[in-house]
């Protein structure tokens, strides 16, 4: 296999990049790297962060 080297992505190329599909990348020392799907426990923690928020939001009356 060749490895070739490739000039790094800026975050505006990042922020540009289309390759039409439906994968995710993230941008790591200006290379994309494909993010793997979220696992359901991602999920969760992520929604119990949310209700979390959201609580003391309202506890606070802010908007």
């Amino acid at each position: 296999m060749v490895n070739t080297a490739t000039q790094p992505l800026t975050f505006e190329d990042y922020l540009a990049y289309d390759d039409g599909t439906d994968n995710r990348y993230e941008l790591v020392d200006g290379q994309l790297v494909v993010r793997n799907p979220s696992h359901i426990e991602h999920l969760l923690i992520t929604q119990f962060l949310e209700e979390q928020l959201d609580l003391e939001i309202h506890r606070l009356g802010l908007p």
